[in-house]
């Protein structure tokens, strides 16, 4: 009956998904702007380099140079950008990047970072159909400055597919359009804006397994951010999490969640203050991207993005010559956050209930439940903290970067289990745990986790070859943490490779990266992993119906043992500032293995996210 239902539901949300573009409600959350930015393309030639932008109707706008960096911004009025943000390194003469998103509801804008300060104009005329319209933003090279730059673009160099839909490069300011200086026109009025989003997701499992789980699931996250003069950035967030039917749980937090200070002297910028902060080139699992601890209460369920959680720094920056130097500190210790017991994805699952349910002896289910965890937290005070630094450049179009990180370990090292004699396969349930404690000794004890010191060394690079990216990074790690057939940790030297290429077109984008995890000193008894443990991972989307409906997959398929991870999803995005997404994530393999472990959590979902 559970699959039925199941199978009821997601054939009515699919159903409503598709039918909501032709509905066309008379409702002013549906007002879209009037002019739709369809294709853009980037040419480089002997007069120079020219971004060509093709919208449905003569444009309106406006354009001007900012200095420290050098950009060029081009607003276009009454435009919108199907695609919320986009970005390229293009690697030209003089320009190195593109970027392109909704500045407001009503407004796109187009930022240009430059090499260095060149002349340029921006004009438009009808395309040669004449229902469109297109933009040009001509670049002007050093040694044609002062040739006529309104000549019929060449196709020479021609990148005809639209920008990357990638991540903002690390280099690049954390909002797209956070531009150090304001342009001429803008006033004190405009030096403060509020934004934020109200996501709520609810899920339910697609098949009705035995014993104690979790069948439906709730989740709420709202935040809201101030910004000043784009100096000064404060965010709340409320999240509340749920997981319903047999011994739900459920957790709230209302926090504060971002909060720094951005100050520029010329070459130098200084960041204090408590935030995410991106390094890396790659999607999903980046093993670089060590300085933020991940929210893992669902797993790999939520977007990478959101299971970061912001940590308190001082982050200095100094670009000279085309080097890049950030250094950072990090005072206090913040751990990964993650569930123990008492939910499908905690660490040790339903352990305990279904201890609970089984035949074992009172005195036993007894000293299970009372089993408690004891953390000791690093000592982080003084200057005891994190360190971490990072060098990048930019060579013949290839973006490199060198990484250290003197960190404390963001998930817990196991130094002590209370029931000592016993070998459990990595299978956490209650029937798999009791038929391990025949021979068991069961110690007055308790978990007992700390956070060891780890030297963690990373490599990344990103560039282009032909309409393809091509990124990847490596990380070196000293003493890496693995569960093990007693339920305690060892460590040992890790290195973690990532290599992947992605492609974007019209409609289609393609992302495949290929992992590989060594472990040096490897013990038989270590649980979830192997010597060396290979998987592909990445995303397939197509966008439909003017890109306002978009099919998405994404994968993670472990290579040694089968097992995989999927996630097929449709996202409607035709109301303004409203995204819809119906999807399902499966889980597959072994439950001895890292993803199938999780295989009995297969679940349908409706995500809602607006905006504002």
């Amino acid at each position: 009956m559970m699959v039925l239902k199941a199978v009821k539901t997601w054939s009515f949300l699919l159903s409503l998904i598709t039918i909501l573009p032709f509905l066309n409600l008379p409702c002013p959350v549906y007002a879209l702007p009037q002019n739709r930015i369809i294709e853009n393309s980037f040419v480089q030639d002997a007069t120079g380099e020219t971004i060509t932008i093709l919208l449905e109707k003569p444009p309106q706008f406006k354009y001007f140079a900012l200095p420290n960096p050098e950009r060029i911004v081009v607003d276009i009025f009454n435009a919108f950008l199907p695609q919320v943000s986009q970005t390229k390194q293009v690697n030209g003469q003089t320009v190195q990047a593109i970027r392109m998103g909704q500045n407001t509801k009503n407004s796109t804008r187009i930022v240009l970072d430059m090499k260095q300060k060149q002349t340029f104009t921006v004009e438009h005329r009808n395309s040669q159909q004449g229902s469109t319209a297109l933009l040009f933003i001509k670049v002007n090279t050093p040694d044609a400055a002062l040739k006529k730059s309104s000549s019929k673009p060449q196709d020479t160099l021609k990148i005809r597919a639209p920008l990357f839909k990638t991540e903002l490069s690390p280099d690049l300011p954390d909002d797209l359009f956070d531009l150090e200086q304001s342009s001429p026109e803008n006033t004190s009025d405009s030096l403060f804006s509020l934004s934020g989003y109200i996501q709520a997701r609810g899920a339910m499992d697609s098949v009705d397994n035995p014993g104690e789980e979790h069948k439906t699931a709730f989740k709420n996250r709202t935040l809201v951010e101030a910004n000043y003069d784009k100096k000064i950035t404060v965010s709340v967030l409320s999240d509340f999490l749920y997981f319903g039917d047999d011994s739900y749980q459920k957790d709230y937090d209302l926090d504060l969640y971002e909060a720094y200070a951005t100050l520029p002297f010329n070459n130098l910028t200084l960041t204090l203050g408590k935030k995410i902060l991106r390094w890396g080139k790659t999607d999903q699992i980046s093993p670089v991207d060590s300085i933020n601890p991940e929210d893992f209460r669902e797993f790999i369920v939520p977007n990478y993005e959101d299971r970061k959680i912001p940590v308190w720094m001082a982050d200095l920056v100094v670009k000279l010559n085309g080097f890049s130097l950030e250094g950072i500190y990090l005072p206090k210790f913040e751990p990964a956050r993650q569930d123990y017991f008492g939910t499908d994805w905690s660490v040790f699952s339903h352990i305990k209930e279904e201890i609970q349910a089984s035949s074992l002896p009172d005195s036993v289910k007894t000293y299970i439940n009372d089993i408690t965890i004891n953390e000791t937290s690093p000592d982080d005070s003084g200057l005891n903290g994190e360190f971490a630094a990072r060098a990048s450049t930019s060579i013949r179009g290839w973006d490199l970067g060198l990484t250290y990180h003197y960190a404390w370990q963001d998930l817990p090292f196991y130094s002590n289990f209370p029931i000592k004699n016993f070998q459990t396969d990595g299978t956490m349930s209650g029937n798999a745990l009791a038929s391990d404690l025949s021979t068991a000794v069961l110690t007055n004890e308790n978990i007992e986790i700390e956070y060891p010191r780890s030297n963690i060394v990373g490599f990344e690079f990103e560039t282009t070859l032909g309409d393809f990216g091509v990124r990847g990074e490596a990380a070196w790690q000293d003493q890496q943490s693995y569960l093990t057939s007693d339920l305690t940790s060892e460590q040992s030297p890790t290195l973690f490779c990532i290599i992947g290429a992605d492609y974007s077109g019209v409609d289609w984008y393609f992302n495949v990266q290929l992992s590989h995890n060594h472990i040096f000193d490897y013990d038989d008894d270590f649980l979830y992993f192997e010597q060396d443990t290979v998987s592909l991972l990445g995303e397939i989307s197509r966008k439909f119906n003017s890109e306002w409906l978009e099919a998405c997959l994404y994968y993670n398929i472990d290579l040694n043992d089968n097992g995989y991870y999927l996630s097929p999803r449709l996202t409607y995005t035709y109301i303004t500032n409203l995204d819809l997404t119906v999807g399902a994530h499966v889980f597959e393999g072994d439950p001895t293995t890292f993803i199938g472990r999780f295989n009995h959590n297969d679940q349908l979902f409706l995500d809602a996210t607006y905006k504002f």
